[in-house]
């Protein structure tokens, strides 16, 4: 699969700029392999080793070196490194002195042809190329002449420079775009919670009485059901404790019911909204005439139920606890008006939520777009 890939890269071979040629990878550096360090040359402080998950994850722990390295595996700042097995991607290394693990290449790049930030970022290019043919495949790796044989563009040293500081400044621009995108998701994603905080937590809503929650909600577990009986589609929805884990063929509840999870997802909150299957690993709410459904479950969400699990070896949550929560319980008309709120609130925020995510995968996609318009000469 990687002799496709790379046959594929080299035969994509396309009008250039004048002065621009096309070179191999091979002839425009030395590729230097890591070295497969043993488990008995691990240490707990020394020279880092750094792995393929170094690369990718600033917060991957190290490997030490319990001894000296060779020269030729050491690593400084600002060194280029190419992963050519599993992430398949260039890196400048900005984290101190270590040592090369195998399946990366430290890259010696002959300076009178090529400069390290334009191999950097043609590099990456390259490389997405790859990733993109071999999509899917369990173990994505290239070989070292594979790798080398691949064909680049090649402007002279100045444009190179040129190239190079505008894909620094637009590259960066991105990801200042997609940090902003990310963080406005991830206050969006609070909203609710948010609202029912106040919602729950205002001088209104200390006022109301309060009531157990077993006075107001008759309370049960879910129904057993064989793995074998839960499939991809059907006309009733199962609920674990976590929400909805597939389908059936019957309902063991006709009626809204609220669900709250039991044991794994401990405390979880979710409402049925017809007929469904509820499973044996949750707690079955179903509200009185006195609390609105609707109501009862933004109370619920917004009081940490999964504080009320136990301390034992698998975490749960009883019955018994849950009847013992203290349920604000104001006229039917403010339930049902702070449900309604809540429920404008709730869609208003998942609208912005998909705006967002929207918004995250256009960005997601602009660094390949304009490593494209970066190697065909049209920065």
């Amino acid at each position: 699969m990687t002799q496709l890939a790379t046959e594929a890269l080299r035969s994509s071979r396309r009008p250039l700029p004048e002065g621009w040629r096309w070179v191999r990878l091979g002839d425009v550096a030395n590729y230097v392999n890591g070295r497969a360090f043993k488990p008995d040359e691990w240490a707990t402080a020394g020279v880092p080793i750094i792995r393929i998950e170094n690369l990718n994850s600033p917060e991957a722990p190290f490997n030490y070196l319990n001894g000296e390295p060779e020269p030729r595996h050491r690593v400084e700042d600002g060194d280029l490194l190419i992963s050519w097995s599993a992430s398949l991607d260039a890196y400048i290394w900005r984290r101190g002195p270590a040592v090369l693990n195998q399946h990366i290449f430290r890259v010696l790049e002959h300076s009178d042809l090529v400069t390290r930030g334009y191999l950097y970022w043609v590099a990456r290019n390259a490389m997405s190329e790859i990733r993109a043919q071999v999509h899917g495949a369990t173990m994505r790796h290239i070989t070292k002449p594979e790798f080398e044989a691949i064909q680049i563009p090649l402007p002279p040293l100045e444009e190179q420079k040129r190239i190079a500081a505008i894909l620094e400044e637009q590259m960066a621009a991105v990801e200042r775009a997609r940090a902003a995108a990310q963080a406005q998701l991830q206050s969006a994603k609070a909203l609710p919670a948010a609202y029912l905080r106040a919602v729950f937590d205002s001088p209104e809503a200390q006022r109301w009485p309060r009531k157990l929650l077993a006075q107001v909600c008759d309370l049960e577990s879910g129904c057993f059901l064989p793995r074998e009986q839960v499939t991809f589609d059907g006309p009733v929805p199962v609920y674990g404790a976590n929400g909805i884990i597939g389908y059936t063929t019957e309902p063991c509840f006709r009626e809204p019911r609220i669900v709250l999870g039991r044991v794994g997802s401990c405390g979880a909150v979710n409402a049925t909204s017809g007929p469904a299957w509820i499973t044996d690993n949750t707690i079955v709410c179903n509200p009185r005439q006195e609390i609105d459904l609707a109501f009862l479950r933004a109370f619920l969400e917004s009081a940490n139920v999964g504080s009320l699990r136990s301390s034992s070896i698998q975490p749960l949550i009883t019955q018994a606890a849950v009847r013992r929560l203290l349920v604000p319980v104001p006229l039917i008309s403010d339930q049902r008006r702070t449900a309604a709120a809540r429920a404008e609130q709730q869609g208003s925020a998942e609208r912005l939520c998909d705006a967002l995510e929207t918004q995250l995968q256009v960005i997601n996609r602009l660094p390949a777009a304009i490593l494209r318009q970066a190697f065909i000469g049209a920065l």
